[in-house]
């Protein structure tokens, strides 16, 4: 190995040879020579004479997802994500067997500010890049259907699930802790329920009356993290391995299921700061509402619970369950926070090319 060359393997004490070879063969084709790398999980972090740089290991499909998605957004003129360094020879990436490789600049990734403040630019950009990506296209109704009834089906599926579980409580003669703070806030888990289910339904009946749908290009994994900036302050978008043709809803509904499990501060002035880039219409913000006020995780918890050989002790599944009733109460006021202050309508961006 050459001299001075450190390889920093997370939780063990160095790179297989193996890793180490194909490694070296990768960066040659960059014309770099590393004097040391860390590597955190698929990231290979490289300093070497020319700066610093992230190679990143993937496969062969997010590498092709991710270059399309670039290709879009650089033809549109949005550029706020990280670039691709280029090989000797000009290809955008390396293959070996079953795997791909692909050279970015390192960027630390510091806003200068708080977390409020990446998220308010991060909020900016990814309305940004949903209005310029934005495109019509005709609703396939069976499929609506489906999805619809697929969803209303789990729905009341979970609601009986749910009163199964609170007769067997009124039963008992002492609960558990877990079971107290279950029937103390059932009513509340009943009506996120029931409001999906409405919610749900006014989705399938304007999206089947509008009879067309908005598709845009989104992150696929949007998360604080995934939005760097620059030395110039500039933000950038970064991990589009996931990225794809879809509802837009279907970037923020993960974003928000996650983050309003611990907080709701900044969650509706982030959602009016990507509004006033890309209005929605009505059909898609009853998705969102939907999606977000359904209790699956808590159910799921539920179930885990009543299994007979449950490995969860009793201190982790009331844990569990108060932060699921945290989550479910934070979701409650931010979804009645959009139904006073959503944006009427939406425009319509046209059709603006498509990944594909």
């Amino acid at each position: 190995m050459k001299k001075g060359l450190i390889w920093k393997w997370a939780g063990e004490s160095e790179m297989d040879a193996e890793n180490r070879q194909r490694i070296r063969t990768v960066l040659r084709e960059y014309g770099l020579e590393a004097e040391r790398i860390e590597i955190f999980g698929k990231m290979h972090k490289v300093y070497g004479e020319r700066g610093i740089f992230g190679l990143k290991e993937t496969t062969e499909q997010k590498w092709r997802n991710m270059l399309r998605s670039l290709t879009v957004l650089y033809d549109k003129g949005f550029f706020h994500v990280v670039p691709v360094c280029l090989t000797r020879r000009g290809y955008p990436g390396v293959r070996f067997p079953g795997k791909f490789f692909y050279l970015l600049p390192w960027l630390e990734g510091k806003s200068g500010g708080q977390q409020g403040e990446t998220g308010d630019r991060m909020f900016r950009e990814l309305g940004k890049m949903h209005h310029f990506t934005a495109r019509e296209v005709p609703l396939d109704k069976r499929r609506a259907e489906n999805d619809y009834l697929r969803a209303k089906e789990r729905i009341e599926r979970e609601k009986e699930e749910l009163e199964r579980f609170m007769d067997l409580c009124e039963q008992k003669t002492y609960l558990s802790p877990f079971e107290w703070i279950f029937t103390d806030y059932f009513f509340e888990i009943w009506q996120a329920y029931e409001f999906a289910a409405e919610k749900l339904e006014r989705w399938f009946t304007e999206t089947v009356s509008r009879g067309s749908l908005r598709s845009v290009l989104i992150h696929g994994r949007l998360s604080l993290d995934h939005f760097i900036f620059d030395e110039r302050g500039t933000g950038r978008f970064i991990n589009l391995e996931h990225s794809r043709r879809a509802s837009p809803v279907f970037d923020l509904l993960p974003f928000f299921r996650e983050i309003l499990q611990t907080r709701d501060g900044e969650a509706f002035h982030w959602m009016n700061r990507y509004w006033k880039y890309f209005p929605w219409r009505e059909e898609e913000q009853f998705l969102l509402q939907a999606g977000l006020a359904c209790p699956h995780p808590l159910m799921k918890l539920v179930k885990a619970y009543s299994l007979p050989e449950k490995k969860m002790g009793e201190y982790d599944a009331a844990k569990g369950m108060m932060q699921e009733i945290r989550r479910l109460l934070h979701i409650k006021g931010f979804v009645l926070k959009l139904e006073k202050g959503l944006p009427a309508g939406g425009t319509d961006a046209g059709d603006q090319g498509d990944p594909e």
